[in-house]
């Protein structure tokens, strides 16, 4: 078993997408961290199982980037 973490930055936001490697699939939690703020408290997808990493990065990304524009839909462009 292994993790891995992918880290970006959307709108002010650093993303950390953190896939965890376990018999059954990948499991994916993603933390927000405004630049501003504290962290807003990790998500973990419960439900989901991922093939591989690449698809856990996507799947986490979507979720960080629809989460982030639901907090901030002034802001969208």
């Amino acid at each position: 078993m292994q993790s891995l973490t992918h880290t970006c930055r959307y709108r002010d936001h650093e993303i950390s997408i953190v896939g965890f490697e376990m018999l059954d699939g990948w499991h994916l939690a993603v933390q927000i961290k405004p630049l501003w703020k504290p962290a807003w408290p990790a998500w973990r997808d419960k439900q989901g199982r991922y093939e591989d990493f690449a698809e856990l990065q996507a799947a986490g990304l979507a979720w960080a980037r629809k989460t982030v524009d639901a907090y901030l839909p002034a802001l969208q462009a």
